[in-house]
């Protein structure tokens, strides 16, 4: 449902019809920051700024290390007239993601020199792997990009033998 409503977003094709998948959608999965971003991008792709803020906002909460939705919540923040936001939200999605050659140009279009924030992304990428090998050395992994737990399995008690009596 929600990967239908999202290329119609994109697409700017049916936007009713995908705004009702992906009200389905998040009715399985109310808390997933990937649909809430697809309810804010068809708002955006509908004009409907506010409404998109609202929900793109609410998405970076669920999803805050996700590119595409610093990306878009850059693009809403400049139809809304906020400058200066939408080029801070654009220098995260491409801290984030250095490659991503659209945020790129977005950035140069505005003036914003890429080299520094690729040196950024280097720092970036290296504490948060760093991370990950210190969680993997104390023997935690992390569950569904949420909380972390610790792997070692709980062991039942042993229980008692019977006594002879």
């Amino acid at each position: 449902l929600n990967y239908l409503a999202y290329m119609w977003a994109e697409r700017g094709e049916n936007l009713d019809e995908a705004l009702e998948f992906v009200n389905r959608a998040l009715a399985l999965v109310p808390e997933s920051g990937a649909f809430v971003d697809t309810l804010g991008w068809i708002y955006f792709m509908k004009g409907e700024y506010e409404l998109a803020r609202t929900e793109i906002e609410k998405a970076t909460v669920l999803l805050p290390d996700d590119a595409t939705i610093m990306d878009h919540l850059g693009d809403v923040w400049l139809k809304l007239d906020e400058r200066d936001k939408a080029m801070d939200t654009w220098r995260r999605a491409f801290v984030l993601d250095p490659t991503n050659e659209k945020v790129g140009e977005k950035l140069t279009r505005q003036g914003i020199a890429l080299e520094p924030l690729r040196v950024e992304a280097d720092e970036y990428r290296a504490t948060v792997e760093a991370s990950a090998e210190i969680k993997a050395a104390e023997g935690e992994t992390e569950v569904a990009g949420e909380a972390t737990v610790n792997e070692v399995p709980e062991v039942a008690p042993v229980p008692e033998p019977a006594s002879k009596e």
